[in-house]
Order: C-alpha cells, then sequence, then structure tokens
C-alpha cells in the first residue's frame, strides 16, 4: 500500500498548490477541489493505517477500496497536470511517452475556455468518484 499513500501524498500536494494558486476556476470547482481535498486527506490516513496491515491480513473490500482510490489519485493527478500544462505551460513530472499521450489529448482541445470547461467537467467527474469512495469506506470495517 506505500505506493498508493506515496501517490495520494503527491496528489495533495498538487491540490494545495492548485488552490493557493491564482488560477482562473470556473464557478464551484474551487469548492469543488475543496472537498476533494478534505476527504481525500481522510482517505490518506486510512490508506496508511491499512499499509500498517500485512496484506495477507486484510479484508477483500479493503484491499478493492485502496486499489480504487489509488487509482482515482491518478487520474486526479492526470487532470491537474492537463490543467497546469494549459494554463502555465508547465509541464509534468511524467514519463514522456506519457506527456506525449497528455499533449495529443490537449492539441484535440479548441479553445481556452474549452478547456477550462472541459477540465471543470472531469473535475466534477471526479468528486462524484471521491464520494463514492468515501461512502463505501464508510460502510466497511477498515481495520
Amino acid at each position: 500500500m506505500d505506493l498508493a499513500t506515496g501517490a495520494m501524498g503527491s496528489l495533495l500536494l498538487k491540490l494545495s498548490n492548485l488552490l493557493m494558486g491564482e488560477y482562473k476556476l470556473q464557478s464551484g470547482v474551487k469548492e469543488d477541489i475543496e472537498y476533494m481535498k478534505r476527504e481525500l486527506t481522510s482517505m490518506h490516513i486510512d490508506l496508511r493505517k491499512v499499509g500498517d496491515v500485512p496484506r495477507d491480513q486484510l479484508d477483500q473490500q479493503v484491499k478493492h477500496w485502496a486499489n480504487e482510490v489509488r487509482d482515482l489519485s491518478y487520474m486526479m493527478e492526470d487532470i491537474i497536470d492537463k490543467f497546469l500544462v494549459h494554463v502555465e505551460g508547465v509541464e509534468p513530472a511524467v514519463k514522456p511517452r506519457k506527456l506525449k499521450r497528455l499533449m495529443k489529448k490537449m492539441g484535440d482541445l479548441f479553445t481556452k475556455s474549452k478547456t477550462h470547461h472541459v477540465i471543470s467537467d472531469e473535475i466534477k467527474g471526479i468528486k462524484v468518484r471521491v464520494q463514492e469512495a468515501a461512502d463505501r469506506r464508510d460502510r466497511i470495517k477498515m481495520i
């Protein structure tokens, strides 16, 4: 689970930077990011607890939840990186092949406002998935 907690720590740092930066985020997007940061901070704490338990002693639902949260964190990092590449021209620290794929996706977007709208929609979609993961966590006995 160390891989999951490392990915989550990196994501939380990026979310904090995004919130502290002076970016023109669409209405409601900042609140969505703040909500996700709060939920993901709580999930990060839970992931660290799960990581302290030997893998063979973990419940299958807990393992599934931890994997889901790890995947969510990677998807969210991709969205944030896409946003930063668009607004600042900042290249994320990713493998060249992944960056080429990201740049190709961005090349398909026509205007700045369309890009902001697309990113806003992606953030809202991820927020729903974060809410679902939080609900699932609350339903299962973590450890």
